[in-house]
């Protein structure tokens, strides 16, 4: 077997391990009751891939649009390096979890991201649009109260509301979220 096959085969046992992990450890979560009214809501966490310059754009770019509506916005961005880049600098209202910060079977140790998980949300977007582990386990450890996410296989088992649609950018699909949270309250 070639190496690379040997890797990505090593690297698929690990996340069969690790989503057995991360599913036998999470408490039964209970399901939410209503659906957030978007004007209530005072605490916004968004988590991401930030391994795209023009992605972490698009991010930034939805983080200002909310701030502006008078939100309060913290950014998680996952960085799939072994070590996080110098030019990514920490903020007040930014944070980042890189390979370092993972188990071995690429769950984020609770300990190295305890400041984002044990904080209580308003509400949590997941602006990622494909699997990853360690992403789906930092919203699977959020304390926050909704989370929001697109729909993907394996999405439906750690988010509360799923957008399905048509996006050609992550900020067209946080609109899309925020469109849905406020019409489906005008509706109510």
């Amino acid at each position: 077997m070639p190496i690379f096959a040997r890797m990505q085969f090593l690297e698929n046992i690990k996340i069969k391990i690790g989503k057995y992990l991360l599913k036998s450890s999470l408490e039964k979560r209970k399901p939410m009751s209503a659906v957030p009214n978007f004007d209530s809501i005072k605490e916004i966490a968004i988590l991401y891939a930030a391994d795209d310059n023009k992605k972490e754009a698009e991010v930034n770019k939805l983080a200002l649009h909310l701030r502006e509506q008078g939100k309060k916005v913290l950014l998680m961005g996952f960085v799939n390096q072994k070590q996080l880049p110098e030019n990514y600098k920490f903020q007040i209202s930014q944070e980042y979890f890189w390979k370092e910060s993972l188990s071995s079977f690429l769950l984020p140790q609770k300990d190295k991201v305890a400041n984002f998980i044990n904080k209580p949300f308003d509400l949590l977007i997941n602006l990622y649009t494909d699997f990853s582990l360690p992403m789906v386990a930092i919203s699977a450890y959020s304390k926050a109260t909704n989370r929001i996410g697109a729909h993907f296989p394996e999405s439906e088992s750690y988010n509360d509301i799923l957008i399905d649609g048509q996006f050609n950018n992550l900020y067209e699909l946080g609109l899309q979220m925020e469109h849905y949270l406020k019409i489906v309250n005008s509706k109510s």
